[in-house]
């Protein structure tokens, strides 16, 4: 039974640890994320939507454009970090940050 303690108390602070950035984009998910994914896998890397900050076209078609924006607490970073994603097609075309850490 002593033996189990340290090793329940590992998992557990490791669980910790992995979820304590989830919903957050860092850098490590920034670089980790690539032009031609879905608008789907960039959010299962960030773990959270970023906000509309543009959009344009019919929602569903080839040209159907969005920018999301992160900043505030769904951002690690300096003070006035973000990241922008732009979306075509449900597919990343252009992404950029400032001050992600």
């Amino acid at each position: 039974m002593k033996k189990l303690i340290p090793i329940v108390v590992f998992i557990i602070i490791a669980l910790v640890g992995c979820s304590a950035n989830r919903g957050v984009l860092t850098m490590e998910k920034f670089k980790e994320i690539q032009v031609g994914m879905t608008f789907e896998n960039v959010v299962d890397i960030i773990g959270v939507e970023g906000e509309i900050a543009a959009e344009a076209g019919e929602l569903g078609t080839e040209f159907y454009t969005v920018l999301y924006s992160y900043s505030g607490d769904k951002i690690k970073g300096s003070t006035g970090a973000t990241a922008n994603f732009q979306f075509i097609g449900n597919k990343l075309a252009a992404k950029v940050q400032y001050g992600l850490k």
